[in-house]
Parts: C-alpha cells; sequence; structure tokens
C-alpha cells in the first residue's frame, strides 16, 4: 500500500504535473451543471510571479467570510511572497464571468492535532478571507450538521480533480460530480486494512471503484440534500494513488465529529 506521505504529496502536487483538458469527466462522474453547487469554491495559490492563480484544492463556503476545507490543503506552495485565494461562483475554471467572486485568505485556522506527516485524523482547516463574499445565485451557503450526526446513503461529491485512473491525472476545467455511496464505518476499516480509519472519517466510494474522489478535489465537500437545502457529509481527505482503485473509498473528514470545533474558530475569527 502506497504511504500516505505519498498520498499528500499527489493530492496537492497532481494539479502541477497533470494534463489539463476542458469538457470531460471525473473519475465515473459527470459535469456539474452550472452553479449546481453555490457553495464550492475553489483554492487557488497565488505565486505572485505573474501569471494566473492556480487551482489546488476545493473547499466549502460556510459563512460569508469563512470557507471549510482540509488542513492538508494549507501548506502547498507556503512562501512568503505566494498567498492562498478562494473562488466563489466559477465553474470553468478557464472562464472568468460576471458571478466570479475573487477573495484573499487573510487566517488559516487549522486542527492542533493535524499532523503534516501522514494524512488521517484531523485533516480539517477554516480559513477566513479578507473581504466577505456577496450572496448570490451563484454564490450561496452549505449547511453544517449536527453535532455527532451519522450518515448513511448516499452523497453528492464535487470538484475540479483528476477524471482518469492514471498515476498523474487528467485534470478537467469544469465543475465535476459524482454520487457516492457511503459505507459503514467498520466495512471502511477493513477494505482499508488499516488503524488509520479514524472515528472521524467518513468513506464514500464504490467497492468496484467506478466512482471517486481523485486529485485536485482534496477539501472540498461531499454533501447530501436535506429537506430544501445541502447539508456537508464529509471533507474530502486521501484516497488511492491512482485514483477509484477497486476496494479504496475515498476517505474524507466528518463534519459532525467537528462541528463544534468549527464553530468556535468562526468565532475566535470574528
Amino acid at each position: 500500500m502506497l504511504s500516505f506521505k505519498l498520498i499528500i504529496v499527489l493530492a496537492l502536487g497532481a494539479t502541477s504535473l497533470a494534463k489539463s483538458v476542458s469538457n470531460n469527466r471525473i473519475v465515473g462522474g459527470e459535469e456539474a451543471r452550472a452553479h449546481e453547487f453555490p457553495y464550492q469554491v475553489s483554492l487557488q495559490w497565488n505565486y505572485n510571479n505573474g501569471e494566473p492563480p492556480r487551482h489546488v484544492c476545493g473547499g466549502s463556503l460556510i459563512a460569508e467570510s469563512y470557507v471549510l476545507t482540509a488542513a492538508h490543503c494549507t501548506i502547498s506552495g507556503v512562501t512568503a511572497d505566494t498567498w492562498l485565494e478562494v473562488v466563489a461562483g466559477q465553474h470553468d475554471l478557464l472562464l472568468v464571468d460576471e458571478y466570479v467572486q475573487r477573495r484573499r485568505v487573510a487566517e488559516m485556522f487549522v486542527h492542533a492535532n493535524f499532523s503534516v506527516e501522514e494524512v488521517g485524523p484531523w485533516d480539517v482547516a477554516v480559513l477566513k478571507v479578507d473581504e466577505p463574499f456577496q450572496l448570490t445565485k451563484a454564490v450561496q451557503l452549505v449547511a453544517l450538521p449536527e453535532k455527532g450526526a451519522l450518515h448513511q446513503g448516499s452523497g453528492l461529491v464535487s470538484g475540479w480533480g483528476g477524471i482518469s485512473k492514471d498515476f498523474f491525472p487528467v485534470m478537467p476545467n469544469v465543475l465535476m460530480k459524482a454520487e457516492l455511496p457511503i459505507l459503514q464505518w467498520e466495512e471502511c476499516r477493513d477494505i482499508w486494512e488499516n488503524k488509520r480509519i479514524h472515528e472521524s472519517n467518513v468513506c464514500a466510494g464504490t467497492r468496484e471503484g467506478l466512482s471517486n474522489t481523485c486529485s485536485g478535489d482534496s477539501g472540498g465537500p461531499l454533501v447530501q440534500f436535506t429537506f430544501d437545502h445541502f447539508v456537508q457529509v464529509g471533507i474530502v481527505s486521501w484516497g488511492s494513488v491512482p485514483c477509484s482503485l477497486p476496494n479504496t473509498p475515498g476517505v474524507f473528514t466528518r463534519v459532525s465529529y467537528h462541528t463544534d470545533w468549527i464553530r468556535e474558530q468562526m468565532t475566535q475569527g470574528g
């Protein structure tokens, strides 16, 4: 089994190494409708070199000034003269239209138990932007789940992650989506055959590897539609390399395990 350190490197570095295409399919998924998931954001590193900022991870808008993402998404490309930006309202990463809003990350709140040495538990972070987003039909909030809630059935995952099962996968320009079955926690632990499936994780994906998340999806939301709104179930954390192999369901940070912590960071940030 590949080391978790390698999985982190690939999750963060694939955007610079992978081939870029447009209008193609995520692994086992399909293109989302424009603004179908208005809470979805793209985290982009601005390398301050005259080139456009580069998508590295996904995230979700949980308040006008706050974004929920994976902790490992905060460690890519950090230098004194580069910065992380949040882009909301975008469907095609190559198209900037009237719906797109861009903000600079002002503060990062990373869970104190997260370790940069390996992806595992506590892969959660809250980002505060320098100016609140304006809510529109293309930019909306996703709801947090009740503390401790357990989920079953299926969930929807969205992102700009890899769409092929290559070691360095092909990356799309448009937002993709896939419906994934949510596994029982014990089943996921048995499939992965290790103790790194923590009680704070939730897993989703097919045993056959028909659909799953991939590099570039990290930090993005797994949601369920409840009554008249989306509730975030998980945060894309880690999985197999190459993507969507049989018996390698995607591993997500379970949001309901961290609901109190998330709210505390927003209170602390003001």
